[in-house]
Order: C-alpha cells, then structure tokens, then sequence
C-alpha cells in the first residue's frame, strides 16, 4: 500500500497520488493488453531498494528492462519510486 502522497517519477513523466497511480496503470493496461511486467528480486538497504524489472509487449517489439529505485516512509510503506529504463552506461564505456 502506498500513502496518499507518494511520488512515481520515470521517464513518460511524474505522477503524484494513488488515484492518479492507479488510473496510469489503467491506461497501460489498456493501451498495452498483451504487455507482462516481471520484477527481479528486491534489494533493500535501510529506507532505499532496488528493484530490475523487464516489459514484454507480446506484440513483436523488444522487451525493454529496467530498474527502479524507491525510498519508504517511516511506516514503511514506498513514499518515493524512481523508474529508470535501460542500464546506465558503465564508465568509459
């Protein structure tokens, strides 16, 4: 569960509020009916995790994978989830 005033940020844009969280899954629901997100173990460290999570469209274009980052609130629910597409680019690379 998520506080009234949690924070998404990722690339499409910032979305504040679980109304408005659970009304952007219902647009990519439907505008995405064959898509399937899987989510890797999470990996936490104090208030901050980690999470990789992959997209396959089922519709013949590459999956796209990513990772997203999140920091809880005192009552342990996310306040704050950064999503981040692709991998960042190794140093000198």
């Amino acid at each position: 569960m998520l506080p009234a005033d949690a924070v998404f940020a990722a690339p499409q844009g910032r979305i504040t509020g679980i109304g408005a969280m659970s009304a952007s899954i219902g647009e990519f629901r439907r505008a995405f009916p064959a898509a399937e997100v899987a989510f890797g173990v999470p990996d936490r460290y104090g208030e901050f995790a980690r999470v990789s999570w992959v997209t396959r469209w089922h519709d013949g274009r590459a999956d796209l994978a990513g990772e997203d980052f999140a920091q809880f609130g005192d009552d342990g629910r996310i306040q704050l989830l950064v999503s981040f597409d692709g991998t960042a680019a190794l140093p000198g690379g």
